[in-house]
C-alpha cells in the first residue's frame, strides 16, 4: 500500500482516509469506512499530543472490525508542539511502533495505521482503542499487584534490550546527552515557572537543588549516555499503563 498522506490536523481525516489506513485490519471483508465521529479525550491529563477517540461506521460491519480507535497527532498547543518538535517525541514513538520494538516484553496498543510526513515532521498514529482496559492514576496509585506487573514488565523490556548490537542502528532513537542543549534552554523557563507556582511549599533542599540543576545537566546526561545501554520508555509513569480485566497475569498496556 501507498503511504497515505499524513494529516496536518482532524480536518484532514476522512472516510476513505480511515478505509486506507484500516486497509490490514480485517482479513474476511473490507473496512470501508462510511462515517465516523471524533470525541477528544485526555485533555488535562499531562500529554503532549492532540487525542481522538474515533466512532467508526462501515459500510459492511463485521466483527473483525474495530467500532472505535484512537487517533493521535501533534498538539494543536504551539509551545508543546514546538518542544515535541525538539526533542521529536512523536517521530520517535511512531518509529517505535513501525519497528515492533516492543517485542514480547511491554504489551502495546496494536497499531492501525502510522506515519511521518519528512516535509512537515506531522505524524500519525491510528492505535487500538483499550478503553476496556482501566487507566492508571499517577495521584490516586496503583495495588501492589498492578505495581509489580509494571515494574516487572518494564525491567524485562529493558534486560532484552540490554546493550543489544541493533541499538547501534536506531539512529532516531539518540543517547541522552544529543538532548543536553535542548533541556539547558528549557530548564530556566521550566524551573522559573515551577518555582512560581509551588511558592512556600517547595522545601529548602529541592529549592537549592533545582536553581543548581541547570549546571549539571551536561554531566547528568552524559552519565545517562553511558553504556550499559537499553531503551527507556521516558514518560513510564501510570498515566501511561492500562490494565486488563481478563482473568490470568494482568500486564499492563503501555
Amino acid at each position: 500500500m501507498n503511504p497515505l498522506p499524513v494529516p496536518s490536523g482532524l480536518h484532514d481525516i476522512t472516510p476513505s482516509w480511515l478505509t486506507a489506513a484500516l486497509g490490514g485490519v480485517a482479513t474476511t471483508v473490507p473496512a470501508s469506512v462510511t462515517s465516523f465521529s471524533a470525541e477528544t479525550i485526555g485533555t488535562g491529563t499531562g500529554f503532549m499530543a492532540s487525542l481522538f477517540r474515533l466512532g467508526l461506521v462501515y459500510e459492511h460491519d463485521h466483527p473483525s472490525l474495530p467500532k472505535t480507535a484512537i487517533l493521535k497527532l501533534p498538539s494543536t498547543n504551539p509551545a508543546l508542539r514546538s518542544l515535541s518538535n525538539r526533542l521529536r517525541q512523536n517521530q520517535r514513538e511512531v518509529r517505535f511502533y513501525q519497528e515492533g520494538l516492543a517485542q514480547d516484553q511491554l504489551r502495546v496498543p496494536n497499531a492501525y495505521y502510522s506515519g511521518i510526513d519528512p516535509a512537515t515532521g506531522n505524524t500519525v498514529l491510528l492505535l487500538e482503542d483499550i478503553a476496556d482496559c482501566p487507566q492508571g492514576d499517577s495521584v490516586l496509585g496503583c495495588s501492589l499487584p498492578q505495581a509489580h506487573h509494571c515494574i516487572a514488565r518494564l525491567a524485562e523490556f529493558q534486560a532484552a534490550w540490554w546493550d543489544h548490537p541493533h541499538l547501534d542502528t536506531l539512529d532516531w532513537m539518540p543517547l541522552k546527552d544529543a538532548e543536553t542543549r535542548v533541556y539547558q534552554d528549557l530548564w530556566p523557563d521550566a524551573w522559573s515557572s515551577f518555582s512560581e507556582n509551588v511558592g512556600d511549599h517547595m522545601p529548602p533542599s529541592l529549592r537549592s537543588l533545582g536553581e543548581g540543576l541547570a549546571n549539571r545537566l551536561p554531566k547528568i546526561k552524559s552519565q545517562l549516555s553511558r553504556r550499559p545501554l537499553t531503551i527507556i520508555h521516558g514518560d513510564y509513569r501510570l498515566d501511561n499503563c492500562f490494565f486488563p480485566t481478563e482473568v490470568g497475569p494482568r500486564s499492563p498496556i503501555v
